[in-house]
């Protein structure tokens, strides 16, 4: 070879090996690039993924508080362990509760109580801006509970840097609020924290100023941002996240998403910035650029490197994938009976109705609850009741005819049974014939219902309230439809239970009227329409008046007296049963001691507490307000609750009971024998009375049968060292019963109806001139 071929040879070798290079360059700058925005997409979605997940959980922690009417300590660590280990790129779960300033003792006390013997309440600033509502937000819950995390305990989260107007905007708006990013004392890593705020009451409450009334704390997620992204980096590229807030101000005019090379970091860059509950965010994604690309072995052991990526591409998807399965379960169906929840049902709704109008053809909604679901619970446990549901969904799904249910998206042919919450399912039917074959199928469901339903050993009857909407005739929206079903069901409990009602017009007016009377409750304490009678109690050995019971009346200006069993009902799904329930006390305090101090005997005043007043966390301090207000002994008050109220939850319930005992405060049960009580639970309560209910009494002497039962519980009560009062009392010959039985006290109309204050201290006045 001469030498122009060598130099030709050499000259096109590197020519050839200079275009190479330079092709392979970009090739491989184009692939690199190409694998950044493929990567970058992946991560992003990743991202909307994990966030969407965190407000998931709020919302499954707010729904278990709701829910449940004793959620305790255990069940709460329990649902929150079991939160953590399907998302793990969650840091801690948090309860926040809602104290008065007046009760941050009381709130310590309690704490204390629970095990948390060193807790201390924490504010970082000691005071607040007059606009804000005099009340703290300390932290009462973690999960997981380490040595770290147990510092935070106490702490009120409200005092942290800029977290009022954020947790200001949960409470106003019911949604989920975000902090900026912030270092708490249990940890030097960087952090954002999630509220979703929690409310009295059976319902969310629709305004702002119900909400501000009954917010009652918080759930959240505290979030390490270091730990939470490194679930979005792909390990096996080298591509480095991060994550911080920033100011709106900053923000690009028309882009929110950048993606560009940086030539001074020879990297690859990609910026977004998005608004996430009520605050500003900037997601950073960065891949530095290395010659050792453009290597040729290095390529190939790239080649060879991705084939094993691929791999665990595969597995990083396949766990991704169930993941999301078990996220979606759990977004979409009810853990407890695998049912669709309401989330599911409203979306079927949705689909059904649009297919209805497009299609003209009628379909129906019915609203299912079970009657007296609440007693099974109280009496035989929440396991039981658990198990009757799980069977009662078992039965709505065998009895569903096929051609019942729909099929839309990723729903499975049978989800037309949907468990709503609690007692509550939903049947969703399509294609329906007429208003007959409706009626038809809830008259089939309520036959399979009133079947005995066997419950570890317990052989137990139930009967269910369903309430139909027909659509589109009865609304043209999903809201709409299951408002009038549900309408149409309470109307069906209201006309004795156990039957089935289609909605109608008229329901809707009531509703309407039910509001109204809502209206005028809140207003009833300021209007002064409140008051409260008095029942005297009889001594059977005396025959002198030695105790009262107060009974509360509401005369509404435009309405005139209206009963309690009128409107305590609706007091207690509103929360507002908690201001009245405080009055009543407040005023039977103040008047007993107002006739102490006229000169009359003393007597004690027996009150009635409600379920929901009775859970009250601070109920013992609101008592001891009002006897220190009023200057009555306790031993002049007596708190009267029902055999149901006992048995929600024993634990709680003795614990709330030796609280009250301790100040010297009576406590007795009311309407006993209704309960299904027992013997052994009544002995676990340090009880003062039991007050038999007057339909055992009120038949005496002419039914035998209650003659025995009467006899029975007073002999009962004598062995517990309890006393006896039977209500009802209205003639001769059960006096006489009574006092051969040795009861204790005697009240009813025979020695007087409930009377105004005035009239009941005549009584007392000539008592005591006698």
């Amino acid at each position: 070879m001469n030498n122009k071929n060598i130099l030709l040879t050499v000259s096109g070798f590197f020519i050839f090996s200079i275009l190479s290079i330079v092709l392979s360059l970009s090739i491989d700058f184009q692939a690199v690039n190409a694998d950044f925005k493929s990567d970058v997409m992946q991560v992003d979605r990743l991202f909307s993924q994990q966030v969407n997940s965190l407000e998931t959980v709020l919302i499954s922690l707010a729904g278990l508080h709701h829910a449940s009417d004793d959620l305790n300590l255990a069940e709460l660590s329990s649902f929150a362990e079991d939160m953590l280990k399907a998302y793990p790129f969650i840091g801690t779960i948090m309860g926040i509760e809602r104290v008065a300033t007046e009760n941050i003792q009381f709130f310590e006390q309690r704490m204390h109580k629970q095990g948390f013997i060193s807790l201390q309440f924490k504010s970082l600033n000691g005071f607040y801006n007059k606009q804000i509502p005099p009340f703290y937000l300390p932290i009462n819950f973690i999960e997981p509970m380490t040595p770290l995390s147990a510092k935070l305990l106490g702490l009120d989260i409200r005092s942290l840097a800029q977290m009022s107007s954020v947790t200001e905007y949960a409470i106003n708006t019911g949604k989920v609020s975000a902090s900026a990013p912030l270092v708490l004392s249990d940890s030097k890593k960087t952090v954002l924290i999630l509220f979703k705020a929690l409310y009295l009451g059976r319902y969310p409450p629709e305004s702002i100023a119900a909400r501000a009334a009954m917010f009652d704390g918080f759930v959240a997620i505290k979030i390490n941002i270091e730990h939470f992204m490194s679930y979005l980096t792909l390990p096996m590229y080298d591509l480095s996240s991060q994550f911080n807030s920033v100011k709106e101000n900053i923000l690009p005019d028309n882009k929110n998403e950048i993606l560009s090379f940086n030539f001074h970091f020879m990297s690859l860059s990609f910026a977004k910035y998005f608004k996430q509950y009520e605050q500003t965010y900037l997601l950073t994604l960065r891949r530095p650029l290395s010659t050792q690309m453009i290597n040729k072995w290095q390529m190939l052991t790239i080649w060879s490197l991705a084939m094993i990526l691929l791999l665990f591409m595969l597995l990083i998807l396949a766990k991704r994938r169930e993941s999301e399965d078990k996220i979606k379960h759990l977004a979409y169906y009810d853990s407890l009976t695998s049912l669709p929840n309401r989330a599911s049902f409203k979306e079927q709704l949705l689909s059904a109705l649009k297919n209805s109008m497009n299609n003209n053809y009628s379909g129906a909604v019915l609203y299912m609850d079970l009657d007296e679901f609440k007693r099974i619970n109280d009496t035989l446990g929440h396991d039981i009741g658990d198990e009757l549901l799980i069977q009662v969904s078992n039965r709505l799904l065998k009895h569903m005819r096929h051609s019942d249910s729909i099929q839309i998206n990723h729903f499975k042919t049978n989800d037309s049974v949907t468990r709503l919450g609690g007692d509550e399912f939903t049947i969703l039917l399509t294609h329906i014939k007429d208003r007959k074959a409706v009626a038809d199928i809830a008259a089939r469901i309520q036959k399979n219902i009133e079947q005995p339903f066997n419950l570890y050993n317990h052989k137990v009857y139930v009967t269910s309230s369903i309430g139909i909407a027909i659509f589109p005739g009865d609304g043209n929206d999903s809201d709409l439809i299951l408002k009038h079903a549900d309408t149409a069901m309470y109307h069906a409990k209201a006309m004795g239970k156990n039957n089935y009602q289609f909605y109608s017009e008229k329901m809707g007016i009531n509703a309407a009227n039910k509001l109204n009377l809502e209206g005028k409750l809140h207003q009833a304490i300021e209007k002064n329409e409140l008051c409260l009678y008095y029942q005297p109690q009889i001594d059977t050995k005396t025959n002198k008046i030695i105790a009262a019971e107060a009974l509360i009346r509401w005369h509404q200006s435009e309405l005139g007296m209206i009963q309690p069993n009128d409107f305590i009902p609706l007091a207690e799904e509103t929360g507002q049963i908690f201001k009245i329930g405080e009055w009543v006390i407040h005023e039977a305090c103040r008047q007993n001691k107002e006739w102490q101090d006229m000169g009359f005997n003393a007597i004690r005043i027996a009150v009635n507490l409600s379920g929901i007043q009775f859970m009250q966390k601070n109920l013992g301090l609101k008592i001891a307000q009002s006897l220190n207000s009023t200057q009555l002994n306790p031993e002049y008050l007596e708190l009267e609750i029902t055999e149901s109220i006992m048995m929600r939850n024993i634990d709680e319930t003795i614990t709330t009971i030796l609280e009250l005992t301790d100040m010297g405060i009576a406590i007795s049960v009311d309407d006993f024998g209704t309960g299904y009580s027992s013997l052994a639970y009544l002995k676990k309560f340090p009880l003062k009375a039991l007050k038999i209910d007057k339909s055992f009494v009120s038949d005496i002497p002419e039914d035998k049968d209650d003659m025995m039962i009467t006899s029975a519980i007073i002999s009962m009560a004598k062995s517990l060292g309890l006393k006896v009062v039977a209500e009802g009392v209205e003639k001769k010959e059960q006096i006489h019963f009574l006092k051969e039985q040795h009861c204790d006290l005697m009240q009813g109309y025979y020695f007087s109806h409930p009377l105004p204050a005035p009239e009941f201290a005549q009584l007392l006045k000539k008592q005591y001139l006698t």
